[in-house]
């Protein structure tokens, strides 16, 4: 697996990947309130790349996992954290991906 550097963000600063530890950190200052409905939607998104092994063939790789964000609320002083579920080459999502998740020849 590898961060290939593609990325946006549409708050803060750009996503920062190290190579030692295999992660990749968002960081932003401050994040706007989303109660109202007409709140502003914030989101990252950056791509890896992955060349299958030969052990992959019929499997579904794992591209990301130990997906986290944390923060402390200004209102409360609590930190707050969520955790994401893994994602795979399994992207239902993604009109091109759809039904090539598995690992062939």
């Amino acid at each position: 697996m590898i961060f290939t550097g593609r990325q946006t963000v549409s708050e803060g600063a750009a996503v920062i990947y190290n190579s030692n530890s295999q992660t990749v950190t968002w960081k932003i200052d401050k994040l706007p309130t989303t109660f109202s409905s007409t709140a502003k939607t914030i989101g990252v998104a950056f791509e890896v790349g992955l060349t299958p092994t030969i052990e992959q063939v019929g499997q579904t790789p794992t591209l990301i996992s130990n997906i986290t964000a944390s923060g402390t609320d200004a209102w409360t002083g609590a930190w707050v954290t969520a955790s994401g579920s893994s994602v795979t080459t399994n992207l239902p999502g993604d009109l091109m991906a759809g039904g090539l998740e598995e690992v062939i020849e």
